[in-house]
């Protein structure tokens, strides 16, 4: 995965990447821990697993950890799902029909 970070006229800085799981092809961002800082979900197409790299709030992040799926998963979302004011992440996979739901990441 590579960050590229916007300058503010237009242009954007060198990127920055970040080693992901196999075949990384989903990716949503989010404040999942209310740090303030944006962290970044990536939905691995050729793991079992997302990785997540929680953001330092000055455009880097860290190594990923990783969170298991029941499948490889090629598209992410995080969102409050159970409305207990915290974030979840749903997961779908390509070839089948196996939605991955984590409550409460963080």
């Amino acid at each position: 995965m590579s960050v590229l970070l916007g300058n503010g006229n237009g242009t954007l800085r060198s990127q920055i990447s970040y080693s992901t799981g196999q075949n990384p092809m989903g990716i949503a961002v989010a404040d999942l821990n209310n740090d303030t800082h944006i962290d970044i979900v990536v939905a691995n197409n050729g793991s079992n697993y997302l990785s997540v790299f929680r953001g330092y709030g000055n455009g880097s992040f860290t190594t990923a950890t990783s969170l298991p799926t029941d499948s490889s998963v090629t598209a992410v979302a995080i969102a409050d799902l159970n409305g207990d004011g915290r974030l979840d992440i749903a997961a779908t996979a390509q070839n089948n029909k196996i939605l991955d739901i984590l409550f409460n990441i963080c």
